[in-house]
């Protein structure tokens, strides 16, 4: 009997019975499921948790009505990601109708959440546990249907002769990487791209060493495959980002406002200016993204000026993805600029910007294909990896304050 090593994180407020009974039939199942169920966590038992994530194959989040005021399940859920441990969520009816699992635990991928009720929860335990068997002999992940295209046009690669764990493992350090780096198009408005709209396609097209997805036995040679692919994520966040500056940069009815050679002081000064621009307008602020120089600048506004301050998400691994710049007790979310992204700052009105994605899968915008080489099968691997989008801006609701000479409709 193939089984999975897993762990069950829960709420202890109502999430308990479940839990037992998620851990029962992955039991009789044949797995090998962690459940504690012990009382008050102290810091020992903690480190006994923390131990049993970091070995487990899955985490398995039972996402009840309490989850989301739960301290005990999002210390699990920030230790799970940040030992980019796989997880995925099993819900219950009434919290999936509160909607708060993708703002409570964002990145539960790559796989599917389920949903279940007191009437169907047995059944809906032993769908999970088949599909861990599934899974565990990588014939039918819902990895594999996750990381599916769904645009036209792209290669049909085979993946005869390739070890399958290697290429799950290679498409998962992709996919973490693009997670942890990628808040875009995410922080804004987004829409599903249907029919015939006109998207780019942003990311790239390589052609690896096939030694990379064949196991240590077989080739007798390590590689870095991990670091390999977060790269490769890392650059297609990078290319939203891009994408998103050069849109903006390229609008001629976009309003740019001095902001060179300026101290903290007056940073603050034309935050202001853009935010009181952008109100005019109709629009509520509500994004900044600045420039490295000004994204420094904004680290020495104190608390005790009584203006502005950073106020910093506890969130683990994502501590400098997650401030905000609160201006007056406004307040703007920060995206961190990424290399030399943006090349002036940018503040941003709700509704001002759209993106229309092909979404795959549920919580980014990612698509995945790989296999074998056409021309050189024996020698390589296609990778094919992108965000297929479009992003449409209304300029009233845009402000930039520029960092360097790409000037245009400034004011006076």
């Amino acid at each position: 009997m193939v089984s999975m090593r897993v762990f069950i994180s829960y709420s202890s407020r109502d999430g308990r019975d479940y839990a037992k009974k998620l851990f029962e039939v992955l039991s009789k199942r044949g797995h090998d499921p962690y459940l504690f169920d012990h009382g008050c966590v102290s810091e020992i038992v903690w480190d006994e948790i923390a131990e049993e994530i970091g070995t487990r194959e899955l985490s398995i989040f039972l996402v009840t009505e309490s989850t989301r005021k739960s301290n005990g399940q999002k210390q699990e859920y920030d230790l799970v990601v940040a030992k980019y441990r796989k997880r995925m969520a099993f819900e219950s009816e009434k919290a999936s109708q509160m909607g708060f699992l993708g703002k409570v635990f964002p990145f539960l991928y790559p796989y599917r959440e389920l949903i279940f009720n007191d009437i169907n929860l047995e059944e809906k335990c032993e769908i999970i546990s088949t599909q861990l068997v599934k899974l565990k002999d990588k014939e039918s992940s819902v990895r594999k249907e996750e990381i599916k295209p769904e645009t036209t046009g792209f290669p049909k690669f085979m993946l005869e002769g390739l070890d399958r764990s290697e290429v799950a493992k290679c498409v998962g350090n992709l996919f973490d990487s693009y997670q942890m780096e990628t808040v875009i198009p995410d922080a804004f408005r987004t829409n599903e791209a249907k029919g015939s709209e006109k998207l780019v396609n942003i990311g790239f097209n390589y052609r690896l060493p096939r030694g990379w997805f064949l196991s240590y036995d077989e080739t007798h040679t390590v590689y870095s495959n991990e670091l390999m692919f977060r790269q490769f994520g890392r650059a297609i966040a990078l290319g939203e980002r891009k994408y998103l500056n050069d849109q903006v940069m390229s609008n001629e009815n976009v309003l740019h406002i001095e902001g060179r050679a300026l101290s903290a002081k007056d940073l603050l000064e034309k935050i202001n200016e853009a935010i009181s621009v952008i109100k005019g307008n109709g629009f509520k602020p509500n994004i900044i993204f600045p420039t490295i120089d000004h994204r420094t600048k904004m680290h020495t506004l104190s608390r005790e000026n009584g203006k502005a301050h950073l106020k910093y998400s506890k969130n683990i691994p994502r501590p400098t993805l997650d401030p905000s710049l609160i201006v007056d007790g406004m307040e703007l979310k920060l995206i961190s600029p990424l290399g030399k992204i943006p090349t002036n700052s940018i503040v941003f009105g709700k509704g001002a910007v759209r993106w229309l994605l092909k979404r795959y899968p549920k919580f980014g915008s990612l698509h995945i294909d790989m296999g074998n080489d056409r021309l050189y099968p024996k020698k390589f691997v296609q990778v094919v990896a992108l965000t297929t989008a479009r992003c449409e801006i209304d300029p009233k609701g845009i402000v930039v304050i520029e960092a360097n000479n790409e000037a245009r409709n400034k004011t006076s």
